[in-house]
C-alpha cells in the first residue's frame, strides 16, 4: 500500500465473535520506525468511539490491537509483504482495551481509519487506510460462548 494512494475497505464484524483482518503494504514496506492507530466513529458521529493501537498488547495477547507484520521482523524484506492484522476479540479481556465485538450495538454501522506515524518525523500522520465498518448482530444470544470452542 504505498503511502501516496487511498486505500479504502469496508470490514464486516460478526458480534460475539472473533474478528481479524489483515492490512496489505507494498512489498518490502518498512515498519520499523512506524506506530498505527485505528479509530472507530459511528456514522451519525465524528468523534472516535473506539481506539486501538499496535501498542496495545500489554501482556494480554485477548485484547483488541493492532499486530505488525512484515517478514520476521519490522523492517521490512524484499520479497515479504508487509502486513498489518486488526485483532478484536469476541469478548474484551482485562488490559489496555478491554471492548470485544459482543460490545458493538446490535447493527452498529460506522466508519474507520487507519493512522501511521513515523518516529523519524512524529509531526506527521499519514491515514494509510479507511472505510466504512459494519457489524452483523448475532442471532443467537450470548450463552457460554468460546472463540476457542
Amino acid at each position: 500500500m504505498p503511502v501516496a494512494s487511498r486505500t479504502f475497505a469496508n470490514l464486516e464484524v460478526m458480534q460475539n465473535a472473533d474478528f481479524s483482518q489483515n492490512v496489505p503494504f507494498t512489498e518490502g514496506y518498512n515498519m520499523a520506525t512506524k506506530d498505527y492507530s485505528m479509530a472507530i466513529a459511528t456514522d451519525a458521529g465524528v468523534v472516535a468511539t473506539t481506539l486501538m493501537s499496535d501498542h496495545d498488547v500489554d501482556g494480554n495477547e485477548d485484547v483488541a490491537r493492532l499486530i505488525k507484520n512484515a517478514g520476521g521482523d519490522d523492517t521490512g524484506v524484499d520479497g515479504v509483504e508487509s502486513y498489518l492484522t486488526i485483532y478484536i476479540p469476541a469478548t474484551g479481556a482485562a488490559g489496555t482495551n478491554t471492548f470485544g465485538t459482543d460490545d458493538f450495538a446490535d447493527g452498529f454501522e460506522g466508519t474507520w481509519e487507519l493512522l501511521e506515524t513515523d518516529s523519524s518525523t512524529p509531526s506527521v500522520t499519514t491515514r494509510q487506510a479507511e472505510g466504512e465498518i459494519i457489524v452483523r448482530t448475532a442471532v443467537t444470544p450470548f450463552l457460554a460462548y468460546s472463540p476457542s470452542a
